[in-house]
C-alpha cells in the first residue's frame, strides 16, 4: 500500500482548486481521475454548454477566468488545463477510487491501480459525475435514435429530423437551441412545473442576486421561526415575482410554473433556475412543441399522459444528474455540504453544491484545516 498524506479524489473545477489551495500552503496532494483528461466531466460535456455564470464569479481560486463573459465549455476546459499546470498539480488520470475505509487513523483508499493510504481524503468528483437515468415505460420499443446531450453536435444534419428533447432543465435549453440552429423540428417534454429565470435582473446575473436570496438570509435563523418563515416568504416571492414579471405569458404555450413555496424548496436544496435564452424565444414563436410527461414509447415515437399519441425520429434524454454526488462517501444528509464530513476525520467534500462560486472558498476552507492539522500533527 502507497502512503500519500492528502488524497483528492476528482479532477474537476473542485478538485483542482482544493489542489492548488493546499499546494499554496506547502501542501501536495495526490489527485485522482477516473476519466482520460482533467476536467473530465466538462471535457465530455456537449458542445453547446455555455455557463450561466459571468466569468467573474466563475473562476477559481488564483486565476482569472480569461474568456467571454459566459464562458463557452471549451473557453473552461482550457482553463482548467491552464488552472493545472500553472498550480504544477499531481494528476492521475485513468485511475478511479472504488471504495474508502477508515484504517490505521487514516483512510484506505482502493483505487484500479491499487491501495493508497492517506490521512486526508477530499471527495470532489462534484455533481456532473453521473447522468440520471429516469424509469422508461416501453423505451425499448423505441425505433428511433436514442441520445445524451453530448451526443448532440452541431456538425450533424439535423433538417427533417423530429426531436423530442425529454426535461426542461439547464442542460436542455441548450440543447434545444442547438437543435434549432441545425435544423430540426424539436419539442420537449415536461413533467413537471418548473422555476425559471432571466439570466440578468437589472444588469446583475441572476446567480449574483440568487447568492444573497435566500442564502444571505441564513443569520436570520439567529433571530427564531418566525423570522426565518418571513424571510423565507420575502424569498419566494421575489423569485416568483421575476418569474411572473417575465415569463408569465409562457404558460399559453403548455409551461407551468413553480410556487413561491415550491421555489424555496428548491433554493434549500441547491436546485437552481432554468435560465431563460434563445429556447424561451422559439416557444413564444411557437418554434417548440411543448408536450406533458410521458406515459409510454412506442415504436414510432410516444404517447404522453394526456393521450396524444406523436412521432419522432431521435429521442434526447435531458433529464440532469444524480443525486447521489458522492456515493464513496457514504450516507450523507441531504443536501451534502462543503467541508468536513461529519463523524469521518480527515474526510472532506469539496463542489457539494452545483454552482461554481462556491467552489473558491470552500476549497479555501479546507485546505486552511487541513495545513492546520497537518502542522499540528508535524509539530507533536
Amino acid at each position: 500500500m502507497v502512503a500519500a498524506d492528502i488524497v483528492i479524489i476528482g479532477a474537476g473545477p473542485s478538485g483542482l482548486a482544493v489542489g492548488a489551495c493546499l499546494a499554496r500552503r506547502g501542501l501536495r496532494a495526490r489527485i485522482l481521475e477516473r476519466g482520460e483528461t482533467l476536467g473530465w466531466s466538462w471535457a465530455g460535456f456537449y458542445e453547446s454548454m455555455r455557463l450561466h455564470t459571468p466569468r467573474s464569479i466563475s473562476a477559481l481560486p488564483g486565476l482569472p477566468l480569461a474568456t467571454g463573459h459566459y464562458p463557452e465549455r471549451a473557453e473552461l476546459f482550457a482553463y482548467l488545463e491552464a488552472y493545472a499546470q500553472r498550480a504544477n498539480l499531481q494528476i492521475e488520470c485513468g485511475c478511479e477510487a472504488t471504495s474508502l475505509l477508515r484504517e490505521n487513523g487514516g483512510w484506505r483508499v482502493d483505487t484500479s491501480r491499487g491501495a493508497l493510504q492517506a490521512r486526508h481524503v477530499v471527495i470532489a468528483s462534484g455533481w456532473l459525475s453521473e447522468l440520471r437515468e429516469p424509469e422508461l415505460n416501453g423505451r425499448e420499443k423505441f425505433g428511433g435514435r436514442w441520445l445524451r446531450p453530448v451526443d448532440v453536435r452541431s456538425r450533424d444534419d439535423w433538417k427533417d429530423r423530429r426531436v423530442l428533447v425529454v426535461g426542461l432543465g439547464n442542460t436542455a435549453r441548450d440543447i434545444l437551441a442547438q437543435l434549432h440552429r441545425s435544423g430540426a423540428q424539436i419539442a420537449v417534454s415536461v413533467r413537471s412545473s418548473i422555476w425559471i429565470a432571466p439570466r440578468e435582473i437589472l444588469g446583475a446575473n441572476s446567480f449574483r442576486w440568487k447568492r444573497w436570496i435566500p442564502e444571505r438570509m441564513l443569520p436570520v435563523r439567529r433571530l427564531g421561526k418566525t423570522a426565518l418563515r418571513v424571510a423565507e416568504w420575502i424569498g419566494g416571492h421575489f423569485w416568483w415575482s421575476i418569474q411572473e414579471c417575465y415569463f408569465r405569458d409562457l404558460r399559453d404555450h403548455g409551461l407551468s410554473f413553480k410556487s413561491p413555496d415550491e421555489i424555496m424548496k428548491d433554493q434549500w436544496s441547491f436546485r437552481v433556475p432554468v435560465i431563460a435564452g434563445l429556447w424561451v424565444d422559439l416557444l413564444r414563436r411557437g418554434q417548440i412543441a411543448v408536450f406533458p410527461g410521458i406515459a409510454e414509447f412506442t415504436s414510432e415515437g410516444a404517447i404522453f399522459v394526456n393521450g396524444r399519441r406523436e412521432s419522432f425520429t431521435d429521442i434526447v434524454l435531458a433529464t440532469g444528474f444524480s443525486d447521489r454526488h458522492f456515493p464513496l462517501a457514504g450516507e450523507l444528509k441531504w443536501p451534502p455540504r462543503d467541508g468536513a464530513v461529519p463523524g469521518k476525520p480527515g474526510l472532506w467534500l469539496c463542489g457539494a453544491r452545483p454552482a461554481l462560486q462556491r467552489i473558491g472558498p470552500a476549497a479555501r476552507r479546507i485546505a486552511r484545516r487541513i495545513a492546520r492539522d497537518m502542522r499540528r500533527l508535524k509539530s507533536a
